[in-house]
């Protein structure tokens, strides 16, 4: 059903039309809309091209490899949060825009072999977040 919305969604904006959707589903809103609205308390707490919200995030997400143990987490710069996922080994982090990639990078290669890194602007579920906390 997810998909059927999906297409039929673009085939509205394709041809034209305005579409206005609303949903909690926020990995959804990403992969449909172009621009956004958050709501909070009542009146629009952050609104614009997602892409652009997304890029001026004070956010980013990281995520690294190959590194068995947390520790070097500890004393990482500008760590918000961070998850470990056993499953497919990697930590999973929200760090401030304010530290370089280069920097985390070297930081957790300073613990031993990083076999896979990825920077990148925040979800907009992390936006959400930021944006109503």
């Amino acid at each position: 059903g997810v998909d059927n919305m999906k297409q039929i969604l673009s085939e509205q904006t394709a041809r034209g039309a305005a579409v206005l959707f609303s949903s909690h589903q926020l990995d959804l809103v990403e992969d449909v809309c172009d621009d956004i609205a958050i709501i909070h308390d009542g009146a629009i707490a952050r609104s614009g091209d997602l892409s652009e919200i997304r890029a001026s995030s004070g956010l980013r997400n990281v995520q690294v490899l190959g590194l068995d143990s947390s520790d070097w987490v500890a004393t990482a710069p500008g760590v918000v949060s961070h998850q470990y996922n056993p499953v497919s080994g990697a930590h999973e982090l929200i760090v401030s825009d304010s530290v370089s990639a280069e920097d985390f990078l070297r930081h957790a290669s300073a613990s031993g072999a990083v076999t896979s890194f990825s920077y990148t602007p925040p979800s907009l579920e992390n936006i959400y977040r930021e944006t109503v906390r």
